[in-house]
């Protein structure tokens, strides 16, 4: 008796509610599609942005070779020891070293600060030292220069450089 009264149900459920029914399947439909799109788009977008390729010898030599020639004062450092002469000249002694690995430097601007007994700065000048410095390596230089009379002590430091391609003879 319960199944006939069911049957007897569904035809009057079916009439009263179709028309309902169809626009909230329809509806379902719809919003899953658009969820299961999105998703699928979500993660290719994601997979390309994470999977970042990866880059050449030549590629990186060139990042490398922009980087360091992009900032010549991380790589580029004085050793300089000095001495006063017999005839009271301050000569500066020592090496420009070029930590780089690519990068070559030319036209090296040095500043040279006279110091005091109390390390109080009397003056400074800055010299340009018009040489090539190439990559890893080290140049010798020697300045002289006529000192004011109350200096103690020298600081020396690299304040630029000129990126360079080097000559070939």
């Amino acid at each position: 008796k319960g199944n006939k009264q069911l049957f007897e149900f569904l035809p009057y459920f079916w009439e009263k509610y179709s028309i309902k029914m169809m626009k909230i399947l329809r509806l379902l439909i719809i919003c899953v599609g658009i969820t299961i799109t999105t998703s699928c788009q979500n993660s290719t977008d994601k997979q390309y942005i994470y999977q970042k390729r990866e880059l050449s010898p030549a590629e990186l030599r060139k990042e490398l070779m922009e980087k360091e020639m992009s900032n010549p004062l991380l790589y580029l450092n004085t050793k300089i020891t000095w001495r006063t002469n017999f005839w009271g000249t301050t000569i500066l002694e020592g090496t420009i070293n070029n930590n780089a690995t690519l990068a070559n430097f030319k036209d090296v601007v040095l500043k040279i600060v006279w110091l005091s007994k109390t390390n109080t700065e009397i003056s400074s000048i800055r010299k340009i030292i018009y040489e090539y410095v190439p990559a890893g390596h080290s140049i010798n230089i020697e300045l002289k220069f006529d000192a004011p009379s109350d200096m103690s002590d020298v600081s020396i430091g690299v304040v630029s450089a000129t990126p360079a391609q080097l000559r070939k003879n």
